[in-house]
């Protein structure tokens, strides 16, 4: 019984995708938690704990991917004038394989604080039709920088 409820809850997992993973692993953590101790009350809070951990754990992923992928963004852009067009990609360690698209610099930004780019850049992902954004990409030392803010941050609630 407890192999089909495990092959269930596998399959529930891999079909919910990684939105849905840190619950079945509180869930699991929970019930595993109070079976061993016989007491529901430490195996809620040993899911609530597991499920907490695991959800961080993909937001920090997700987060160092996301500036890996400006990072390779911005790094195309260097030693770009305005009006020049290069490619620029960005390849995986887990997940969707390799991200690409194209960069353009806009205009160029010069002022007594920094010296920034404005950036229309395409993302083609997964045979997908390419997406087009603008960012602004600044100076910082010797290398340059993804200036602005995470787009839709949950955090700003009504700021956005």
């Amino acid at each position: 019984m407890r192999v089909r409820v495990c092959g269930a809850a596998l399959a529930a997992t891999l079909l919910a995708g990684c939105g849905a993973i840190g619950g079945f692993v509180g869930a699991a953590a929970g019930i595993a938690t109070s079976f061993a101790t016989a007491n529901p009350a430490v195996g809620l809070a040993v899911g609530v704990a597991a499920q907490s951990a695991t959800d961080e754990t993909l937001r920090y992923v997700s987060r160092r991917r996301q500036h890996a992928e400006h990072d390779d963004i911005v790094a195309a852009v260097a030693d770009m004038a305005p009006g020049d067009i290069r490619k620029w990609q960005h390849s995986h360690l887990v997940g969707s394989g390799v991200d690409s698209g194209e960069v353009r610099v806009l205009r160029l930004i010069e002022t007594p604080l920094a010296t920034c780019k404005e950036l229309l850049f395409s993302v083609k992902a997964h045979d997908k039709a390419p997406s087009w954004f603008t960012t602004t990409a600044c100076r910082h030392g010797e290398v340059w920088k993804w200036a602005a803010a995470e787009p839709a941050v949950e955090r700003w609630g009504n700021l956005q």
